[in-house]
């Protein structure tokens, strides 16, 4: 038996992207797998009836990644979900995301399904359910042992907290607890990002990697530069955004309609984030000349705050223009050219309960 000096190898790396429906867990788990590939190329298993496909190619939905596909139906068993990371790895693939990983466990033909199927058939309880977690674990470990990273969704179990509200009075907030899968699975991962479902915000919940502590960030593609980099032994940049290393998702373009009257009172409710005028942004220049606009990465957090509350795309867009928050006189305009001083004042409207939902009444009246 030898004893060796201890040293980090580049092993690939599997980590989990947690949390309740509608929280953002596919679209990003699909970032931090684009900024994990060597060559650009994602694998997405998708078990969740090609919902993933919503953020691909030429879309006005989030992301409109680019990335290739596996549909696995039902029976989701243990070998179909073997035998879909082995057809990644065969392909040349180094990264694929598994959406979801849960239906491996609570979905039918999964493990729990199978348990429950074999005790309708008669037989020990014990000796039935050894069988099926002996499937489970055979799983788990090859997945571990895949030459190629693994970026999993998994859903969280869903309950209610009181909180107090914008009014001061008790309010009950959906929040997820824990991962629905076999006792510890989270252990399993180098590293579990908890996603909460009213910001789309992620913690780490477990870090092997000791990048990230108790921050809370969205998940992109230079988190996943970054896990690559630590994996690589070296330091991610972390103010880069040229084209080149993260494109800009696909533009959502804006028809030339006239502009609605904007109801000030019933739209938005938020002192804090002041709203831009027309007036300011109108210069010697004019509008457009000198302002910066959403970058990359917040244009997809603005898409995925569209989609997760079923905003109609147009009519955010018009309203934005209405508003004052388009850096360009052009009639043909898109999420791209939002300014970016705003993008605060944005988040600040979509995760304000009241008046985000006074917002999409408004919208849904000038549609």
């Amino acid at each position: 038996m030898r004893i060796v000096r201890a040293t980090r190898e580049k092993g690939f790396l599997k980590l989990a992207v947690t949390g309740p429906t509608g929280s953002g867990k596919t679209w990003g788990a699909i970032a931090l797998a684009k900024g994990l590939s060597d060559d650009g190329r994602v694998c997405v298993i998708d078990t969740e009836n090609n919902s993933a496909s919503f953020y691909s190619g030429d879309t006005d939905q989030p992301g409109a990644w680019d990335f290739d596909v596996i549909p696995l139906k039902a029976p989701f068993s243990a070998q179909s979900y073997m035998e879909a990371v082995d057809a990644a790895v065969r392909a040349g693939y180094s990264v694929a995301v598994i959406d979801s990983l849960t239906h491996e466990w609570a979905a039918s033909g999964g493990i729990l399904d199978e348990k429950a199927s074999k005790d309708a058939r008669g037989g020990n309880s014990y000796t039935n359910w050894n069988g099926v977690k002996q499937a489970h674990n055979a799983f788990v470990e090859s997945l571990l042992q895949s030459p190629i990273h693994i970026v999993a969704t998994l859903r969280s179990k869903m309950d209610y907290v009181l909180e107090t509200n914008e009014k001061g009075k008790q309010a009950p907030r959906r929040i997820g607890l824990a991962p629905i899968s076999s006792d510890g699975i989270e252990y399993e991962f180098s590293v579990v990002f908890d996603v909460d479902r009213n910001s789309h915000m992620a913690v780490a919940s477990k870090d092997r990697t000791a990048m990230f502590g108790n921050k809370s960030m969205f998940l992109n593609e230079q988190v996943g530069r970054q896990l690559k980099a630590w994996r690589d032994g070296g330091n991610a940049e972390t103010n880069s955004t040229s084209q080149n290393e993260a494109p800009p998702p696909t533009k959502a373009r804006a028809r030339k309609t006239a502009q609605p009257t904007i109801d000030e009172t019933a739209a938005i409710e938020q002192p804090n984030a002041p709203i831009a005028s027309q007036e300011e942004n109108v210069g010697a220049e004019g509008i457009g000349m000198g302002i910066e606009t959403l970058s990359p990465e917040q244009q997809g957090h603005v898409r995925l705050y569209l989609q997760s509350y079923r905003i109609d795309t147009i009519a955010f867009l018009n309203w934005a223009k209405s508003k004052g928050l388009v850096a360009t006189e052009s009639a043909d305009y898109g999420i791209e050219d939002i300014r970016s001083d705003q993008f605060g004042y944005l988040e600040s409207l979509f995760n304000h309960e009241r008046s985000r939902n006074q917002f999409i009444q408004h919208l849904m009246k000038t549609a």
